[in-house]
Formats: C-alpha cells, structure tokens, sequence
C-alpha cells in the first residue's frame, strides 16, 4: 500500500475534486492526510533500519540546535548525521517513500532557540533552516523546542513557523508541543497569557502539531492521567486540541497528530523511562493501546500517531513489536476502506464513518445548508442546518444503517458506539 500524502485543505480539494472522475477512497479522508506514520530517530543511536523504513511515513532526524546568532549546530556528529551520510539516508527513505525531516530542539540551556528566534537573528536563523534542508533534500523541518516560556517567546516561535512557510511552502513544517490541553486555566508546557498568539497563528503556519501525548505521570486536570501515555487522556487532549482549532484559519483535524510512547517509567510517577526492549516500564505502550490510538485518529478524522523514540522497539532490524502495531493498525484502515471506482466524486463527504456522537460534513461550500437524517424505513431521525464544519450531534442514534440528504445528494450514514 502507498503511504498517504499529507494533505490537509480537504475544503480546496473537494473543491478541485467535485468537478472530475477520479479513483476514490469511500472515506476521502484517508486520501486527505489520514494514516500518518511518525517516528523520532534520535541521533545517540544507530539510524532507521530498513524494517522501520518500511512501516512509516515520515522520520523526524534528531537533531539540530540554534545558536544565538541563528546558526545551526548538529548535536551528535559522531553519529555521521551531517554530510554524505545524511544526504544518502534520505536518498533511501525516499526510495520507500518516507519523508525526512531534520528536527530543531531546545530542550536545555545548550540551546539558544529562543535568541535565535528574536526578530534581530530570526531571518538568518530561517535562512540557515531553508540552506541545510534544500541542500541536503530534506522533506521539511520539526521545531520541538520544549518550550516557549510566556507570551513573548510564543510569539517568536510563531513568527519563526511563519516564516518558513513562506520561505518553504512546499516543505512540510511541524512542531512538537507538550500534551497539556489548551484551556487558559491549565499552564504547564503550554503557558502563555493570551491563547490567540497560537489559536490564530499556528493552523496556517504547520502542516502537522505533534502532541506529546506521553511524559504527562501526575497529571490530573483537566484530566487524569492514569499513565504517562494514558489513552483515554491522549484522546481528551485531541478533541480538546481540535475545539481549540475549530473555525480558526487554515484549521484542518488532520493537522492534530496523536503521540505515542516505546517507553515506560520505573514508577508511574518517576523517571527516568525505560526502552521497551529493556521491559518497558510502567505506561508503555502496548500493541492495544497503539492499536486504540490509531483507530481513534482515523474515526474522528486525525492525522495519525508519532512516536518517541523508534529505536526503543524490539527486533527493530526484523520486524519491529510496537511499530509492525501501529503499521498494521494503520493498513488495516487503509485496506478496509477498498479502493473503488466511481463515475464522479460526490461534491460532499462525511467522517467519521461509522460515527458514535460527532458527524462531520465536508462540503465544496461553506454556505449553509438543510439535512435530513432518514433510517432505513424512511423515517426522519434527525434534521437541521448544516453551518460551514460544525459536527452533527448524532449522539441520539441508535446503531444501525441511515441515510442523509444534503445539497442533493444521498450518503449512507453508519452509526456504531
């Protein structure tokens, strides 16, 4: 199976698609940035072996560091990350159609990412970025600066995500951030006075929002987390990230991108974490709980999953235990949707499907419009006006077969709880 392009304007493209006779999949999302597949590579290891190769979609190389004059740094050269040899990592990635890119951290005092990032330096600090990813054929850059502090370095950590995208529009650029759920009340790794620098901001500055749903023990508003990579929590934060993002500019759910953890904690509480191959820990993910994580990012239209730190697996050289999860989770998906052929493509789609309490309604418009909800014998269930990509509450429901009626067209709607 060729892995998904991630394309996020699901708007434009149903635009662009409504007037053509194309192959499909059923649920367009799958074809609109769904089934990610993304794992960190640190650079204190051996690189990606070819079996890892084969079951993802992207590699986050780690890493690289500012300077304070905006030049860049590679953490671990002795590890060959620079030169010759990154440029023929790429080369193979590529040749198994898995995007690279270079990550940018600041995660202690050696790094200087938030000089870096001050209007004096940033231009030369974005120039640096856009000379080693273009000279290298990098695919795009991940900003995992961990954290800004307050108002004003977030502000510099958008105009920094602003800025490559101008300077780079076709290379993907992403950005690590803490799990903590955006709510004003909650500062943690998210701690800033006013919401709107990133709620405005950051959509149509990323193609992806990495959330570090991991690393939360002792976490408990406005959630608990059981675990350090607790599921129920990892799926609270999502929807919580994406009210965050609904009727924001550039806002698209599969922009939001789920974390999870190939390590374990020696308590629930404490570190420091255990690689799986070493027994895991405490909170370590589990074929389960990767494969719960991926079926709840397809079912409510996310991104897909990344994960720290591919080399924690096991039998990373054969086939890999936790990634080979989350790979055949994701196919799975893919596969069960069956490519098909269709005469035109409809003008509207809808997702998830089977939908629980949310439907979404994906149209060529944003005007609003009447629907219907029929069962199977006929009979109106539910009705009312769609407003641009607000969700029908389909909560109300049984489990069954239904069909709606929206600008002319009939779709089937599953219901499953």
């Amino acid at each position: 199976m060729q892995k998904i392009k991630n394309i996020c304007d699901m708007n434009k493209k149903l635009r662009n698609f409504a007037l053509l006779a194309f192959i499909v999949l059923p649920t367009m999302l799958f074809a609109q940035g769904q089934g990610n597949v993304i794992g960190y590579a640190g650079g204190w290891t051996a690189p990606p072996t070819a079996a890892q190769l084969d079951r993802v979609t992207h590699i986050m190389l780690m890493e690289w560091r500012a300077n304070a004059d905006g030049t860049l740094r590679n953490l671990y050269p002795h590890s060959g990350q620079v030169g010759g040899w990154l440029r023929s990592f790429v080369a193979a990635a590529h040749a198994k159609n898995v995007k690279v890119s270079m990550v940018i951290s600041g995660n202690n005092t050696n790094s200087s990412i938030h000089i870096a990032t001050q209007d004096a330096n940033r231009a030369n600090f974005v120039a640096n970025i856009v000379n080693f990813v273009m000279a290298n054929n990098l695919d795009g850059v991940d900003i995992d600066w961990e954290f800004p502090r307050g108002d004003t370095e977030w502000k510099q950590c958008m105009s920094l995500l602003e800025d490559l995208r101008a300077a780079m529009p076709d290379k993907r650029i992403s950005i690590a951030i803490g799990a903590d759920s955006p709510e004003p009340q909650f500062n943690n790794h998210f701690n800033m006075t006013d919401r709107s620098i990133v709620q405005e901001r950051i959509w149509n500055a990323v193609d992806a929002i990495h959330l570090m749903t991991y690393g939360m023990q002792g976490v408990t508003r406005p959630v608990r987390w059981h675990t350090h990579a607790d599921v129920t929590a990892s799926k609270a934060t999502m929807d919580r990230w994406a009210d965050f993002g609904y009727g924001q500019p550039g806002f698209c759910r599969t922009k939001l991108i789920m974390g999870c953890a190939f390590y374990g904690l020696t308590t629930a509480t404490a570190l420091p974490g255990i690689p799986y191959r070493d027994g895991g820990g405490v909170g370590c993910d589990t074929p389960e709980t990767l494969k719960q994580k991926v079926d709840y990012c397809f079912d409510n239209g996310f991104g897909g999953v990344m994960i720290w730190e591919l080399s924690y697996d096991k039998n990373i050289h054969t086939t890999p235990d936790l990634l080979s999860a989350v790979w055949d989770a994701t196919q799975a998906r893919i596969g069960a949707s069956n490519i098909v052929e269709q005469p035109t493509i409809a003008a509207t789609q809808i997702y998830p499907n089977p939908a629980a309490a949310k439907l979404y309604v994906i149209r060529a418009t944003q005007e609003p419009a009447d629907y219907t909800i029929y069962n199977s014998t006929g009979q109106i269930v539910l009705q009312g006006i769609l407003q641009a990509n607000a969700p029908i509450n389909v909560s109300s429901l049984s489990n069954g077969v239904y069909f709606m009626k929206v600008s002319g067209e009939t779709l089937k709607v599953i219901i499953a709880k």
